[in-house]
């Protein structure tokens, strides 16, 4: 029985009927299996033959344990997921008969349900998801630095270009507006150019296949404001020493 992504790499056409060789022993296939789409350990990519003939041609010793007749896994169907813990535990308890263990050994299995692999599975996106967080935040904090950086820096440039608004009668409102304007519209550049470049890298990436990236209008209108509450937040401080400066002072300033 073949998987239909292995179905579509051996053969063209259909494969019923046709003969697939296994590690030089000659199998003729006698059934497809239907897409399930892939996931972890995607049954579109596997093969199945009888059990005694696998251990008869394929499996070797590898198959043996202490004389006795081994498989690496067992995969169980439920009627209903309401049952799986119910048939989990009767699973164990099963294997727990055969591999002839007391009830106070441990046990040298395992028997996981996909409930299982999905718990499992969620703490490792939730952990992702709160380390490239702090990632995210650790570079907006560096880049919003920078951005006040250089709006202080603009400030002290063009002290007496303050000093000469505010006596023509530019009032506080008006140069802190001015500033936080410049602020924002820097940092909705850098906002811009990042955008451009994170769509462009996921499209990369897609285009590989190394990664299946979906690229949605949330995420980008997220960044935008985030940008401007950057621009903002850290536009702040340098707008009100440019708004607070005294007249006599900014223009005396060299």
């Amino acid at each position: 029985m073949l998987g239909s992504t292995v179905a579509g790499d051996l053969f063209t056409l259909s494969p019923i009927g046709q003969t697939v060789s296994i590690n030089g022993v000659k199998f003729e296939v006698v059934g497809l299996l239907e897409s399930e789409g892939s996931s972890i350990g995607s049954p579109d990519d596997i093969i199945y033959v009888p059990l005694e003939t696998g251990y008869a041609k394929l499996f070797g010793d590898t198959a043996n344990h202490n004389g006795k007749k081994t498989v690496n896994s067992i995969l169980v169907s439920v009627a209903s997921s309401d049952n799986m813990d119910a048939v989990s535990a009767q699973a164990e308890y099963i294997l727990r008969r055969a591999h002839e263990l007391k009830p106070t050994e441990e046990v040298d299995f395992n028997v996981m349900s996909q409930s299982d692999t999905l718990e499992t599975l969620n703490t490792v996106t939730q952990t992702l998801t709160i380390f490239l967080g702090a990632i995210a935040g650790i570079s907006l904090l560096v880049g919003g630095i920078g951005i006040m950086n250089i709006m202080l820096v603009s400030v002290t440039e063009r002290t007496k270009e303050i000093g000469q608004a505010q006596a023509v009668g530019a009032t506080k409102n008006q140069i802190l507006t001015q500033f936080l304007i410049e602020t924002v519209t820097l940092s909705l550049l850098g906002g811009l150019v990042g955008i451009l470049l994170g769509i462009g890298i996921a499209l990369a990436f897609s285009v590989t296949g190394l990664i299946n990236s979906v690229i949605t209008m949330d995420s980008i209108l997220l960044a935008f404001f985030f940008a401007l509450a950057i621009g903002i937040f850290f536009g702040i401080y340098p707008a009100l020493r440019a708004a607070s400066l005294h007249p006599m002072v900014a223009l005396r300033y060299e």
